[in-house]
């Protein structure tokens, strides 16, 4: 059985919550900046979470049995992560465009 793949991901999801909150409190606009560099972050774990989705259904290839079922329940939390994060990411930006 293959070990399973170790990748760093940006805690996006605090981040989103603290600039939220920031923007909430009148502490301060999100800026230009602050918000293009959370979007780069969604995209960069997005595209991560791709590459790893795509290694573990190449595996599958060469897996049988209950090897093969380990794989795509990996596999299907991948997508999920990844939907998790296209849903966060709307969250955002429709969180940018009400904040007065």
């Amino acid at each position: 059985m293959l070990a399973p793949t170790v990748r760093p991901v940006h805690d996006w999801r605090a981040e989103f919550h603290a600039h939220r909150s920031e923007s909430r409190t009148g502490c301060g606009e999100m800026d230009t900046d602050i918000g293009t560099e959370l979007f780069a972050g969604y995209e960069n774990d997005f595209n991560l979470i791709i590459a790893d989705i795509s290694s573990k259904l190449q595996g599958l290839q060469d897996q049988e049995g209950e090897a093969r079922k380990a794989a795509l329940r990996a596999a299907e939390r991948a997508i999920e992560e990844a939907e998790e994060i296209v849903t966060t990411s709307a969250r955002a930006t429709a969180a940018l465009t009400l904040t007065p």
